[in-house]
């Protein structure tokens, strides 16, 4: 016994007849026998294919090879097979016609680029499989150049260069189940008037960086678009022309990556149609050429309330006049717009400098205040021949300070203290190095000679207590006693010449002499001295 698997064969729509949605198609009938056995060994079957019944069975008009369905969509027919030993099996079977995807023709328009305006440029085909799909997810498209890549399976790349303007290429179109395809076709158009001028975006350097890199908010970006118009950015020509890495996350802080003087690229699009491609520049300008420090300190003197000193925006290049100037006290304005002030109250100054690209950049300088010095004490050891000390002491004193005895004009030392000082009245010296002045002490300091030498030569003739004048210690008592504790002499301390060695007109021997001071400051000072002749 003959067994016919299957009753059914399906095949899509063609446009043999013309007309390629019409539910007629022309059927390989050898084929349709394959398919009823579900492709099995056939070997020893011979196929007739009839229109019906009767002329099956009275063998009678057979069907050719080929059978154009009349009845649309589907159409039944009777199937013979015979076999080697002459047995055979009639059977209905079904002639479906699958209808494929609908063909259309789209449009893709798509700009020029700007650099090159002539009608070739760069398509990014996916963004037509929409106008082809319309939604349906059971539906594929695929793109090809000619219909020999097309029956090649040669498909093009979504991002493709066309060749001339309203350019053709096939767009098959496949139903996902039925596996049934259509060839539509793809216009690529190139909108040949792309170019908007647009007006550049320009920010200000950053003060502390200058580097040329900030960010830019494209929101403010002059477009002129319709109100049916989509506005989009993209960081390169090929991404606005390809619709790729388009510019969103950061579209309000985008940063430039050129110094200075970047490029977008801004996409104007109506329904999926490129309307134009204009070229965003960004330009960060540079601010102005200043020293934001000052390179040294400055001081104002205190003391000198008339005197002032001149502080500038610190201009490195330009003219001082091209620029505009703010100035502040400790954050608060002042009523100056010129390069440089004359100021004599301390603080942090700023000044702002603004180009006229209207770039501003900040000066700071501190202005620190001085002034001379302010005696609290000084400190003085004595009564000594060499190991006398001073000590200044300053009180309330703000500058800096530097310290000298006796010139006026240095050499001065950073410290306060002297040690091995002379006897003797002596001007102790402090000078504010920040310039606000020189002031003077005199002191006196306390001290007895080792010995001397009345012998004429005008060296040494006479001995007297060095540190006592008729300013300091005038008060004060010298009595002078030989080896044995008689008083040879009794000297004043106003008494500027002191004792020649005599003692009432006659001159004493070369021996130690001893004293006892009575100083006006209450001390009392023994020790002794020689006499040598």
């Amino acid at each position: 016994e003959i067994i016919i698997p299957n009753d059914n064969f399906s095949k899509c729509d063609d446009a043999f007849d013309g007309d390629a949605a019409n539910g007629k198609a022309t059927f390989d009938l050898n084929e349709v026998g394959n398919s009823l056995f579900n492709n099995q060994n056939i070997d020893g079957l011979t196929f007739e294919y009839y229109k019906n019944q009767f002329d099956a069975l009275s063998n009678s008009s057979s069907l050719g090879q080929f059978f154009n369905n009349t009845i649309p969509n589907q159409e039944t027919i009777f199937v013979k097979v015979t076999n080697a030993n002459g047995c055979f099996k009639i059977k209905e079977i079904f002639l479906n016609v699958i209808a494929v995807p609908t063909k259309m023709t789209v449009t893709l328009t798509q700009c020029d680029t700007i650099l090159n305006p002539d009608g070739i440029t760069l398509f990014n085909l996916s963004q037509a499989d929409q106008l082809f799909l319309n939604g349906d997810t059971n539906l594929s498209v695929s793109y090809f150049e000619n219909i020999q890549q097309e029956q090649n399976n040669i498909q093009l790349n979504t991002s493709y260069a066309n060749q001339f303007n309203n350019q053709p290429i096939i767009a098959k179109i496949t139903n996902l189940t039925t596996k049934c395809s259509t060839n539509s076709q793809l216009i690529l158009k190139v909108n040949l008037l792309t170019a908007q001028n647009i007006l550049p975006l320009e920010e200000c350097d950053l003060q502390n960086q200058e580097n040329g890199l900030v960010t830019f908010d494209l929101s403010a970006t002059q477009v002129n678009a319709t109100p049916t118009q989509n506005v989009k950015f993209y960081p390169t020509i090929d991404g606005a022309l390809l619709e790729q890495n388009e510019i969103i996350t950061n579209f309000t802080n985008y940063p430039n990556v050129i110094p200075y003087a970047d490029s977008v690229f801004v996409r104007i699009e109506d329904n999926n149609s490129c309307s134009g491609i204009s070229e965003l520049k960004l330009m960060v300008n540079k601010l102005p050429d200043i020293n934001p420090t000052s390179s040294s300190d400055i001081y104002i003197c205190t003391n000198l309330p008339t005197r002032f000193e001149t502080i500038d925006a610190g201009i490195i290049s330009g003219s001082p006049f091209s620029f505009a100037y703010q100035w502040y006290l400790d954050g608060n304005p002042i009523s100056s717009n010129s390069e440089s002030i004359n100021v004599n109250a301390a603080g942090i100054y700023t000044v702002d400098v603004r180009n006229a690209k209207n770039c501003v950049k900040t000066r700071t300088i501190e202005v620190k205040a001085s002034s001379d010095a302010t005696f609290k004490e000084i400190l003085i050891i004595d009564g000594t021949l060499d190991a006398n000390t001073v000590t200044v002491n300053l009180i309330n004193s703000i500058g800096n300070y530097e310290y000298s005895i006796d010139n006026k004009d240095g050499p001065f030392q950073q410290s306060n203290f002297f040690d091995n000082v002379n006897p003797g009245i002596h001007t102790v010296y402090v000078n504010d190095t920040n310039g606000c002045g020189l002031v003077e002490r005199t002191i006196a300091v306390i001290g007895f000679p080792a010995f001397f030498t009345p012998n004429g030569d005008g060296y040494n003739d006479f001995w007297l207590i060095k540190g006592v004048d008729k300013v300091f210690n005038s008060n004060s008592k010298v009595f002078i006693y030989d080896r044995f504790g008689k008083l040879v002499k009794e000297i004043a301390a106003r008494d500027s010449k002191g004792w020649d060695g005599n003692y009432q007109g006659t001159p004493l021997p070369s021996d130690d002499y001893w004293y006892m001071v009575y100083l006006e400051d209450g001390r009392i000072l023994k020790g002794h001295f020689a006499l040598k002749r």
